[in-house]
């Protein structure tokens, strides 16, 4: 019983006009942050320990 309400909450939220831009928006901070912290690993990693320890 649990699943079908969480099912159904999932289907009606999906329809929200709201839903699509907030995930849209978290999808690119996440993948920012995560190509910057590729960026400082690779960039840094070859100057100090430290920088390097900086890893994805």
């Amino acid at each position: 019983m649990i699943k079908a309400i969480a099912s159904a909450e999932i289907r009606s939220t999906r329809r929200l006009a709201r839903y699509w831009p907030f995930t849209i928006l978290s999808v690119v901070f996440v993948s920012v942050v995560t190509g910057q912290t590729f960026f400082i690993h690779a960039m840094g990693s070859g100057l100090s320990a430290s920088l390097g320890s900086l890893g994805p």
